[in-house]
């Protein structure tokens, strides 16, 4: 059977006049004569055309020994064809590209929801199923196992037929009015090619392959139901105000880079380091500003030139890149120092006297104990280095469970004219200060031995430390507090001169527990008020 008399037979068969089919191939009903009468073949993607639109495949459509229709039918029944599932892809992926981002996100939206439906109907479906199932199988006793089991192959049946009812609604919907779109734009073209031919033969051509761009789907005569097309409206609203909102913040942190950029200028002519830095904000001064337009486009419907936008976007990965190398560069050059050991500290010193019950502070600083029997009585000398260009030091006491503590207090010396004419001046030096260490360094206490003894026994009842031993005397570090109450519903306090807990009623009562530790002995007191057992209660003196 030869070429013609089948697209005669599969013409005639799906309904198809010769004018008809001419329009889907876009070309003339002679052609379709033509090719018919078995005069002329056609070209190889017509032939392709054709067997999308008849489905079959082109050595069925062109091989003589195919005797009939019939034969290409059974044929295509009984085999998986590769080459319509690879041509569905394509045609997807080509689809997808060509719409408009709302048109996309339509479709996307509209199957989704089709197919939570079909997952839902599916769902009372198959409980359905089961629970009549259950009520028919209920002699048998236990069908726990029967019923899993059909439930799950029901379930796969129902997974398969909602993926094809996704599918050929998909085709239906959108391929097909895609399809149609692609047919009228190259009628169009080739149209306006015959035209502009016979006006100007020099003239630039309009192409017949010219792709189709930003394609609405659907028209207005297909349009998908009332509530698909609210609910892609709404989510479309809803990402376009939160691409607004980031776009906010997008503008805010270019504000912010450009700060940064013109405040490390100077710096950068003194440091390989924060020259790499300034490089780098360049890059991300560009990516920011990128990412601002690209919502402002997507904001307004507008279209977005992709190829300057990745050009851009990679010469800011390129210029980011090459920051990165200088600062990595310059790091080796530069000495990070704490602030306790920066060359500006200058000593605080003060001279105490020992008195009862007092001990030594630390407030997150180590304290190191100098044994110096040269002193005489009870005096106490505190030493510890600090730098006045960022901070003053001075000292005060405070009582601290019935214990008399004393302790140094840091205050920040700190403003922007200061600080940045500190930090240029370190830079120069290729020093670099982290103001995140301790503001002090460590706190020296010197006296003699018995008063050392006295001020550490003084302070092992407010804090378990850790205890080191010098060659001069001790240096102490990782405090943590000795005693924890828990007050649940009770007022009180504890003493640490007498080691007890202080309440001020009756029907309060603590609980005293113990913790041994590598420091030493951890207490913890739980103390609740019992209103049960002592509903007439008393008020203490308070704290006896």
């Amino acid at each position: 059977m030869k070429f013609g008399d089948k697209l005669i037979a599969l013409r005639k068969k799906n309904g198809y006049s010769q004018e008809e089919l001419a329009e889907k191939l876009n070309v003339s009903r002679q052609s379709v004569s033509k090719w018919e009468s078995n005069n002329t073949y056609p070209e190889t993607d017509k032939i392709v055309q054709i067997c999308n639109i008849f489905n079959c495949s082109m050595d069925d459509l062109i091989n003589d020994k195919i005797m009939d229709i019939e034969q290409v039918e059974r044929k295509e029944k009984g085999t998986i064809n590769i080459d319509s599932l690879l041509d569905f892809i394509t045609k997807t992926i080509d689809m997808f590209t060509s719409m408009t981002f709302g048109s996309g996100l339509k479709c996307v939206i509209e199957l989704f929801i089709i197919a939570c439906v079909m997952a839902f109907g599916g769902f009372i479906v198959i409980n359905i199923a089961t629970a009549l199932l259950d009520g028919l199988l209920s002699f048998i006793g236990n069908t726990y196992t029967i019923t899993n089991f059909i439930a799950s192959i029901l379930g796969f049946a129902w997974f398969i037929l909602t993926i094809i009812c996704v599918i050929h609604i998909f085709k239906i919907r959108y391929l097909d009015y895609y399809d149609q779109v692609i047919n009228e734009n190259d009628k169009n073209n080739k149209k306006n090619q015959e035209k502009v031919e016979l006006k100007n033969k020099n003239s630039e051509k309009i192409t017949h392959n010219e792709k189709v761009k930003n394609i609405v789907i659907r028209d207005k005569k297909n349009q998908p139901l009332a509530f698909l097309s609210i609910l892609s409206n709404l989510v479309i609203w809803f990402m376009k105000f939160c691409a607004l909102m980031f776009n906010v913040v997008a503008i805010i942190t270019l504000f912010a880079f450009v700060v940064c950029f013109v405040i490390i200028i100077p710096f950068s002519l003194h440091s390989l380091l924060f020259l790499g830095i300034n490089i780098g904000l360049i890059a991300a001064i560009f990516i920011t500003l990128l990412i601002i337009i690209v919502l402002f486009k997507f904001i307004f419907n507008q279209s977005i030139n992709l190829k300057l936008a990745i050009i851009l976007f990679v010469c800011a990965i390129i210029i980011g890149g090459i920051g990165s190398g200088i600062g990595v560069i310059g790091l080796k050059d530069i000495e990070v120092r704490d602030i306790s050991a920066s060359e500006n500290l200058i000593d605080f010193e003060e001279k105490i006297y020992y008195s009862d019950n007092l001990f030594i502070d630390h407030y997150g600083y180590d304290i190191e104990y100098i044994i110096d029997n040269n002193i005489e009585n009870e005096d106490i000398i505190i030493n510890t280095k600090y730098d006045n260009r960022l901070f003053k030091v001075n000292s005060l006491y405070n009582t601290q469970d019935n214990m008399n503590g004393y302790s140094i207090h840091v205050y920040n010396n700190l403003n922007f004219k200061n600080i940045y004419n500190i930090f240029l001046k370190d830079l120069k030096n290729n020093i670099l200060v982290d103001y995140s260490s301790n503001e002090l360094g460590v706190i020296k206490v010197k006296a003699n031995n018995a008063t050392i003894e006295k001020l550490m026994n003084n302070s092992s009842k407010i804090y378990l430390y850790n205890k080191t031993k010098t060659k001069t005397g001790f240096v102490t570090d990782k405090y943590e507090y000795k005693v924890v109450v828990n007050n649940d519903g009770c007022s009180g306090r504890y003493d640490a001169t007498e080691d007890t807990m202080k309440i001020n009623s009756k029907r309060c009562k603590c609980e005293r527990k113990t913790i041994d530790t590598y420091k030493g002995t951890k207490v913890i007191y739980n103390c609740i008020s019992n209103y049960e057992e002592d509903e007439d209660y008393e008020y203490l003196e308070d704290y006896e």
